[in-house]
């Protein structure tokens, strides 16, 4: 692993517990409505996200 991709990793669990905080929901929330809106119209509606995020991104396709 990268000096670079272990700076990122210490600090992992502490990016996640923030959108728990009343503006992590507020701009997940948002997150997700903008994710829908690029979707809307596509035959297939699936989405990879990548970057450590372990937010359920289940909610994307509801």
């Amino acid at each position: 692993m990268s000096k670079a991709s272990e700076a990122f990793d210490s600090y992992a669990e502490d990016y996640d517990k923030w959108f728990d905080s009343p503006e992590g929901r507020v701009l997940f929330e948002t997150e997700v409505g903008a994710v829908r809106s690029l979707m809307k119209g596509l035959e297939h509606q699936s989405v990879s996200a990548q970057g450590g995020l372990q937010r359920n991104w289940e909610s994307i396709s509801a």
